[in-house]
C-alpha cells in the first residue's frame, strides 16, 4: 500500500496534483455514468495512442520502399505498407498506406504516417534521445484479435510538436512492463526546446455493440521546461482538453443482487433524457512559478457532463526542488496498511510541501433531480414525492458531515441542505488554518482533527 502511495505522490507532482484529485473526487461523488469517461479516457488513449507512436521510430529503418513491403522490427513486431520512404541518416520518413502485425496477426492499420526527428546534429550530445519535431498520423484503425467483438476503435488524426519518445522507447525495447504518462511523452529537454510541446488526437470513436465513447478532440500542450534536481524536466505550463465527447450509453444488463425493476426503470430514463448520449468536456491547466529553491503551483480542472452537472476544482500548493530526491530516499514495507507508519515513512517528503488551498464549485445540472426520481423508483411503494425525498435527503446531511470537523458546524451543514432541497452551485472552500505543511496536517487528520478553514456557500 506505502508504495501505492509514493508513485502516486511521483506522479501526481509531475502532471499536477490537482488532476488527480478531481478523478478520485467524481469517482467517489457521483452515479455510475460518470465513470465511464473517467475509465475510457485513459484506457483508450494508450493503446490507440501509445501503440502507433511506439512503433513509429522502432521502424524507422533506412528503407526505400515498394508497393506492399514488409519490414521485420523484432521476433513478434512488423510492418507493412504500399508507398514509403525513410532516411538512412536522418530517420525521416514517410508512409501510405499501412498495418502493424504482431505474431504475423494484424493490429493497426492506417492510411498515412509523418514522421520528422530533430536533426542529429542537435541530438549529437545524446544519442539516446529520440526527439521528434513533427508527427502525424492519419485514419487509424484497431484491426483484428485485439479487439473484442463487435467492437470498433478509430482515430481521424494524429499530430504531435516537440515529442520526447525516449522513455517511451527505452522501455519497449527493454521489454519492461512499466507505467507510463502522457507527460513522459511530451516534457523536452531544455536544450531541444522550440516552441511548445503538442499532441493533438482528432476524431476519436470507441464503440464495443451499442456502448461507447466519441469525441471531436483530445489535446495536450507542455512549455517552458526546467530541470529539478533528482527528477528531471518538468514543465512550468501545462494544459489539457477534451472536446465534443460524448459517452453511448449501453443497453441495460441485469447484474446479480440488483433490483431489476427499478435497474431497468433507471437505465430506461437515464436513455430517454439522453438519447444520444452524454456529451462531456474536460480542460485543465497547470501553471508553475520558480521562488527561490521552492516551485509553486496552481491548477484548475473543469468537468461537465451535459445535462447532469458541471464541476470547477483548483488546487495551490508548493514544494520545495528537493522532493525529489527525498521520495527517492523513502524505502517501506510494500504491504505495509497502518497509516501512522505511512505517514512516517512519506514524512521526509511531506514536509516539504505547503498546501495553500483547495476549492471545489458544483453547479447542479439535473443530476439532482436524477437522484430524486431514481430514489423514487427505489421506494416507489412509498409513494414518495420530489419534495419528500428532497427533505430526507436535506436530513442526512448533518450525520454525513459529524465526522468532517471543518464541516460540522451551522455555516456549512445549512448551505449543503439548501443545495440538496433546491440545487443550484454549491462553493466549497478549504485554507491551512496554521500551517500548510502536509506532513503536520497528516498528523492531525491521523489524530483525528482537521486544521482547516471552511467557507461553504450556495447560490441559485
Amino acid at each position: 500500500m506505502i508504495r501505492q502511495v509514493k508513485q502516486m505522490m511521483g506522479v501526481g507532482l509531475r502532471f499536477g496534483l490537482g488532476m488527480l484529485g478531481v478523478m478520485k473526487l467524481v469517482r467517489a461523488v457521483l452515479v455510475p455514468v460518470v465513470l465511464v469517461p473517467v475509465v475510457l479516457v485513459p484506457v483508450v488513449l494508450v493503446p490507440v495512442v501509445l501503440v502507433p507512436v511506439v512503433l513509429v521510430p522502432v521502424i524507422m529503418v533506412p528503407v526505400k520502399a515498394a508497393a506492399d513491403t514488409t519490414v521485420i522490427i523484432d521476433d513478434v513486431m512488423s510492418l507493412r505498407f504500399a508507398r514509403g520512404s525513410f532516411n538512412a541518416e536522418s530517420f525521416e520518413g514517410e508512409l501510405h498506406d499501412f498495418t502493424v502485425l504482431v505474431d504475423g496477426r494484424d493490429l493497426m492499420t492506417g492510411a498515412y504516417l509523418m514522421i520528422k526527428p530533430a536533426p542529429a546534429s542537435e541530438t549529437a550530445d545524446n544519442p539516446d534521445v529520440v526527439f521528434i519535431r513533427e508527427l502525424e498520423m492519419r485514419d487509424l484503425r484497431l484491426v483484428g484479435e485485439v479487439l473484442p467483438d463487435k467492437a470498433e476503435v478509430t482515430i481521424e488524426r494524429i499530430t504531435g510538436r516537440n515529442m520526447d519518445l525516449s522513455e517511451l522507447i527505452s522501455g519497449y525495447d527493454a521489454g519492461r512492463n512499466r507505467e507510463f504518462s502522457l507527460r513522459d511523452l511530451t516534457f523536452a529537454d531544455a536544450a531541444l526546446f522550440d516552441g511548445p510541446s503538442q499532441l493533438r488526437i482528432d476524431g476519436i470513436k470507441i464503440l464495443v455493440a451499442d456502448a461507447g465513447f466519441v469525441a471531436d478532440s483530445f489535446f495536450l500542450q507542455s512549455a517552458k521546461p526546467v530541470e529539478l534536481p533528482g527528477w528531471g524536466h518538468i514543465s512550468l505550463e501545462t494544459d489539457f482538453a477534451l472536446t465534443g465527447g460524448r459517452m453511448l450509453l449501453p443497453t441495460f444488463r441485469v447484474h446479480a443482487n440488483r433490483d431489476i425493476d427499478v435497474g431497468q426503470k433507471v437505465h430506461d430514463e437515464l436513455h430517454r433524457r439522453h438519447p444520444d448520449g452524454i456529451g462531456l468536456e474536460i480542460s485543465a491547466f497547470s501553471r508553475s512559478r520558480l521562488a527561490g529553491a521552492t516551485v509553486e503551483n496552481a491548477v484548475d480542472v473543469v468537468l461537465s457532463l451535459e445535462g447532469l452537472y458541471d464541476l470547477e476544482y483548483g488546487i495551490d500548493f508548493a514544494y520545495r526542488m528537493d522532493l525529489f530526491e527525498r521520495m527517492e530516499a523513502i524505502s517501506f514495507e510494500e504491504d505495509e496498511d497502518d497509516p501512522g507508519k505511512i505517514l512516517a515513512a512519506l514524512t521526509p517528503a511531506l514536509e516539504v510541501i505547503e498546501l495553500d488551498r483547495v476549492w471545489l464549485e458544483v453547479s447542479d445540472q439535473g443530476l439532482l433531480d436524477f437522484v430524486v426520481w431514481s430514489a423514487e423508483q427505489a421506494r416507489d411503494e412509498l409513494n414518495m414525492t420530489d419534495t419528500d425525498v428532497r427533505l430526507q435527503g436535506a436530513d442526512i446531511v448533518p450525520s454525513l458531515v459529524r465526522g468532517i470537523g471543518p464541516l460540522n458546524k451551522p455555516e456549512a451543514i445549512v448551505p449543503l441542505q439548501n443545495f440538496v432541497l433546491n440545487g443550484g452551485m454549491i462553493n466549497i472552500d478549504m485554507l491551512p488554518m496554521k500551517t500548510g505543511n502536509v506532513a503536520r496536517l497528516g498528523e492531525a487528520f491521523i489524530a483525528g482533527h482537521m486544521p482547516l478553514n471552511v467557507d461553504v456557500m450556495h447560490r441559485y
